[in-house]
């Protein structure tokens, strides 16, 4: 790719807009970078993708940071067209937003591996839906921050008013269906878009044509944190079964573990990191079973490993976010 063509990527965009909201706060913005593995010179280079791991542990620990589990929402709600490019240009550009969407859709899994959005047209209505396979991303402040910030460039884009569809149902505990989900009447969505222009459409698409063969060799990093999740919810975490799941052997893996610059210790604190903050949230379960599905073999082994990663206790950490004590 020529550097005249070069523009950020959507994972390099959205670091920036999260940094952006911790500097407005006053947090240590650069410090966060650090914790996951990244530099401040990073996030000018356009042509780098972040891996969605890593680009989930920035907001996990943006999150565990400000002690503010509303953070994704927020950082999502201040997105602009701009901030993500070349895709925002076809969002502002296409003959209607519905077009947008599907287009969107298309585009996702490229912009963001490893997350699919899916959008289902049904009489009145369209949805748009967001998937993944992680546990740690099923309750990740990114999948929070994706979703507000979806809603928020339709919301900005429509030629008409557009608000939100609440879902249909809730569970008993007045949850809503799908917390990844957004429904909207579908005819503000299909008016014509006052700036509609298919040569600028066509061009950018053939762009991110030429942008979605280019996948990161970090892709193996992904599918081996999902598989360690998968284990350590079984209890069943070790390197040998790790490998046997990847389907290849433990000296293969720690191979190719290490050309892409990392290693099987790392990469179980990077994911009991990102599981802890998660679970703490958004689950009641008491610190001691905590500890064990992490593969702790005691809380305080636990206890002490979360202080040095966010410089409190689990159990303060609750209680700083004004959450519920834990079941018993």
């Amino acid at each position: 790719m020529q550097r005249e063509f070069a523009v950020p990527t959507a994972t390099i965009a959205i670091a920036n807009v999260l940094c952006r909201i911790v500097h407005k706060r006053g947090e240590n913005w650069q410090g966060l970078l650090q914790e996951c593995g990244l530099e401040e010179q990073q996030l000018h280079e356009p042509d780098l993708r972040l891996p969605l791991p890593q680009l989930a542990d920035l907001f996990a620990a943006a999150v565990a940071q400000t002690r503010d589990p509303s953070l994704g929402r927020q950082a999502g709600r201040a997105i602009q067209p701009n901030d993500l490019h070349a895709l925002g240009v076809v969002m502002q550009f296409s003959a209607t937003l519905e077009q947008a969407c599907q287009t969107l859709a298309d585009h996702f899994d490229w912009l963001i591996e490893g997350l699919i959005l899916g959008v289902q047209r049904q009489e009145q209505t369209l949805t748009l839906r967001l998937n993944t396979h992680s546990l740690h991303l099923s309750r990740s402040p990114l999948l929070d921050f994706l979703m507000a910030a979806l809603d928020q460039l339709l919301c900005q884009l429509c030629p008409a008013p557009l608000v939100a569809i609440e879902p249909a149902s809730s569970n008993a505990q007045g949850t809503p269906r799908s917390a990844r989900e957004l429904r909207y009447p579908l005819a503000p969505l299909q008016l014509a878009m006052p700036q509609a222009d298919a040569g600028i459409c066509h061009h950018t698409l053939q762009l991110l044509e030429q942008f979605r063969g280019r996948r990161h060799a970090h892709a193996l990093v992904m599918k081996v944190r999902l598989s360690m999740e998968k284990l350590l919810s079984e209890q069943a975490l070790n390197e040998e079964r790790l490998a046997e799941e990847m389907g290849m052997s433990i000296r293969t893996l720690q191979r190719r573990l290490r050309q892409c610059g990392t290693s099987y210790s790392r990469l179980l604190t990077q994911v009991r990191q990102s599981l802890s903050v998660s679970l703490l949230r958004d689950s009641r379960i008491p610190i001691e079973d905590l500890a064990s599905q992490l593969g702790f073999t005691e809380a305080a082994n636990f206890s002490r490993a979360f202080r040095r990663w966010y410089n409190t206790t689990p159990s303060a950490y609750r209680q700083q976010l004004g959450l519920q004590p834990p079941l018993r």
